[in-house]
């Protein structure tokens, strides 16, 4: 009986420690994909910072479109300012995308949103949301039509 007593506990004891391993590696696995979603935004947000700084064409256009509109510029060029908006949406919807889901924490998003509630005041991006807004996600878009109306 002894016997059988002394197997049996290292039998719990086997499975408490197996237990505990499998949530370690779970924890483990999630900072892994915190720490991935993390840098592919940032690694999204630089590409997009990047592209606006070695793009002359782009930048001259941007500026353009601040200052006179977007309807003072020419097709080719109303094409690169929208596109470039429309990959700063998509930035910002994948931001929140993974933060909703708990992938991106909060520290991480916050910047993000500061600076869509910032775009929710510009005249050009506000142009370009009510052109395109349909091609988001419901929950992004309702967030920054929130920002919109935040910003009125």
């Amino acid at each position: 009986m002894v016997k059988r007593d002394l197997v049996e506990a290292v039998g719990v004891a086997g499975v408490i420690a197996g237990l505990i391993f499998v949530g370690a590696e779970i924890r483990q696995n999630s900072i892994a994909t915190q720490a991935a979603t993390t840098q592919q935004v940032k690694d999204a947000w630089l590409e997009l910072n990047l592209t606006m700084a070695s793009t002359p064409e782009l930048s001259t256009a941007f500026a353009l479109a601040q200052s006179e509109g977007l309807e003072s510029l020419d097709p080719g060029s109303q094409v690169m300012v929208i596109s470039f908006f429309r990959s700063l949406f998509h930035n910002w919807s994948n931001g929140y995308s993974q933060y909703l889901i708990g992938t991106l924490d909060e520290p991480q998003w916050t910047p993000h949103f500061r600076d869509a509630a910032v775009a929710a005041e510009d005249p050009v991006a506000l142009s370009v949301w009510r052109d395109w807004n349909y091609v988001y996600d419901d929950d992004f878009r309702a967030l920054f039509d929130s920002l919109i109306v935040a910003a009125r």
